[in-house]
């Protein structure tokens, strides 16, 4: 399951990702403009089923984040409004 909020609701620039998975495995966070290019990425360790990553998205727009784990592959669009 894939799970994304605004850090604050009243400031949409930050994102959290949260992940749950089956078992403890490692989570790739990938997020992409709607150009294709990558701006994010992070690897997080097998430490926990709950994965989450803080993400502060420079620019406004849409964007896709993706997840990966050994045994999935989570997508959402989100839109980040920076003021």
């Amino acid at each position: 399951m894939l799970a994304i909020y605004y850090k604050d609701i009243h400031d949409m620039s930050a994102i959290t990702v949260k992940v749950l998975l089956r078992k403890p495995s490692p989570a790739t966070i990938l997020v992409y403009d709607m150009t294709g290019k990558r701006i994010y990425h992070q690897v997080l360790p097998a430490s926990s089923e709950i994965q989450t990553a803080d993400i502060d998205i420079p620019i406004s727009g849409l964007y896709v984040v993706k997840i990966i784990t050994n045994d999935t592959e989570y997508e959402q669009k989100v839109v980040i409004n920076k003021k």
